[in-house]
């Protein structure tokens, strides 16, 4: 690994050490990895050109940092916190009735609004389509899988392209790395993680160019469009065997230059798993809250592209399909779902989860919350009869943006905060519950 990447874990491990014999509170662990993230993100935009190899080694730098923090939280609930365990697990046994299901026609309703946090001091902004539909949708039995020695023999195979490849220790016990020195004249790396511990567990494989800056720099840049680098990435996952394991989720693009003046054209396509042949959605949750469905990171695939290269790919918890539990569920309408996510956004949009605390100005600071989508897809959740497996269930998901402001400012143009939009509310689309990614229910 670079120089640089090895700099940025040690910022992370010193700001995470001092809490490691310290019992925390959900919101003190919130702020730890807010700070953890903005590291992170400052990583990654100093060294662009390996942003995957970045995330990546950041990431497992912190899972090995917080683990006392995670035990500690467990073994804290497990003694004293389980009074809501019946209560948290009751909304997962209709998943195994078959109900009769009455598909209902609607129209689409476009919803523009404006309300505010029960407090007063966060104002909320929705202006969302809500467009019902009716596809049927199932719930799922999965279960992560490991990477296997095929997953890396293939990786070798597609990425180092018949150079020889040499292996070497990884960052912890459970990390394995193998080095080709010759990939296309320039020294590349796959990273293998199978961490399968209670407290946390890890299951990836990435691979990207360890001197991605020298490569792009003989590489000048090229115009390639959406389509072209969907038809790469589509591509590579053939190739690697696994196109029927992961679907299309979405692309970002970049067409502009990094900090040392190199353009570029930069594309990065998702893809995630899925249930019965729906889409799984990606919602983020914080694995180091001791709470997050089996302390395991979320399902994805990520390729990056950059000027018509393929220089970095991840991926993260592969699923495998288990068990169709119904494949028709019943489901609340879209309205219904509308409405519980007004009551919640009041009580969850308050100004100390929007604003920060710290802030020497907080007492002067003002949020606001802006709603500009809802998608309808597939959320993992725990499953009550079986902590190594997981539920896929339909869901309903608000994406928008937070953000704060000193004094009584007009409500600011979230939309130029320069990132997608990130799923803030999410609704159990069988029993209207509010799903907690953090928590996995």
């Amino acid at each position: 690994m670079t120089d640089s990447i090895y700099r940025l874990l040690n910022h992370v491990e010193t700001d995470m050490s001092i809490y490691e014999d310290t019992f925390l509170s959900e919101y003190e662990q919130k702020q730890i990895i807010e700070r953890i993230h903005k590291k992170i993100q400052s990583g990654c935009e100093k060294k662009h050109r390996n942003s995957i190899l970045t995330r990546v080694a950041a990431v497992i730098a912190v899972c090995a940092v917080t683990g006392g923090i995670i035990a500690g939280v467990r073994m804290y609930r497990a003694k004293g916190n389980n009074t809501k365990e019946s209560e948290e697990y009751t909304l997962s046994e209709k998943y195994y009735i078959k109900e009769d299901v009455t598909v209902q026609e609607h129209h689409n309703d476009r919803r523009t609004e404006e309300f505010t946090d029960i407090s007063g001091d966060v104002e909320i902004r929705v202006d969302i389509e809500l467009a019902e539909d009716t596809a049927h949708m199932p719930v799922v039995r999965v279960e992560p899988r490991k990477i296997t020695t095929e997953d890396i023999d293939k990786w070798k195979e597609v990425f180092f392209e018949g150079s020889t490849a040499y292996e070497k220790e990884g960052f912890d016990k459970y990390s394995r790395e193998y080095i080709a020195d010759d990939v296309n004249g320039h020294e590349a790396i796959i990273g293998v993680t199978n961490r399968d511990e209670e407290a946390l567990k890890i299951f990836s494989i990435f691979f990207s160019y360890n001197d991605g800056n020298r490569i792009l720099d003989e590489k000048p840049y090229k115009n390639t469009s959406e389509e072209d680098a969907r038809k790469m990435a589509d591509s590579v996952l053939k190739e690697l065997g696994i196109e029927d394991e992961w679907y299309f989720y979405d692309q970002f693009s970049l067409d502009g230059y990094d900090n040392g003046g190199a353009h570029l054209c930069e594309y990065s396509i998702r893809y995630v798993p899925h249930g019965n042949g729906i889409s799984a959605i990606p919602v983020y949750a914080n694995i180091f809250s001791g709470n997050c469905p089996g302390n395991m990171y979320h399902s994805e695939l990520e390729i990056e592209i950059i000027n018509g290269i393929v220089v970095g790919a991840l991926m993260w918890t592969p699923l495998a399909e288990k068990e169709i539990l119904n494949d028709d569920v019943k489901m609340i309408h879209i309205e219904e779902a509308y409405e519980i996510f007004k009551e919640q956004a009041k009580t969850e949009f308050i100004k100390e989860r929007v604003c920060d605390p710290e802030d020497p100005g907080y007492d002067n600071m003002k949020g606001y919350v802006k709603i500009n989508e809802i998608k309808k897809g597939l959320v993992r959740i725990k499953d009550k009869n079986n902590e190594n497996s997981f539920l896929l269930v339909p869901a309903w998901v608000f994406y928008g943006w937070k953000d704060s402001r000193y004094g009584n400012t007009e409500f600011p143009n979230l939309d130029e905060l320069g990132a997608g939009a990130s799923p803030l509310i999410i609704i159990n689309a069988i029993d209207g519950s509010v799903i907690d990614p953090d928590r996995g229910y």
